[in-house]
């Protein structure tokens, strides 16, 4: 059977161990990386999450919702048809 993912802050004691298994649902504990699927463009993952995605002078932005994920995942399906 699929163990999933062992997830710990590092330095932070055992018992701050989380399990995850490769299908979890974002909850309290566990943010996944975002999956955006929409036809005709290729699936495309989106890290909103990177603590190091400061770069370039600009600093990181929160992570997206749920609705604001899904108008970029059709955004991107609307340019790839071009």
């Amino acid at each position: 059977a699929d163990g999933g993912l062992l997830v710990r802050e590092p330095g932070a004691a055992p018992s701050t161990e989380v399990r995850v298994a490769h299908d979890e649902p974002e909850g309290p504990r566990w943010l996944p990386v975002r999956v955006l699927r929409r036809a005709p463009a290729p699936v495309l993952l989106l890290d909103d999450l990177d603590p190091f995605r400061d770069r370039f002078d600009a600093p990181a932005a929160d992570r997206l919702g749920a609705e604001e994920a899904d108008a970029r995942a059709r955004r991107f399906a609307e340019a790839w048809s071009l």
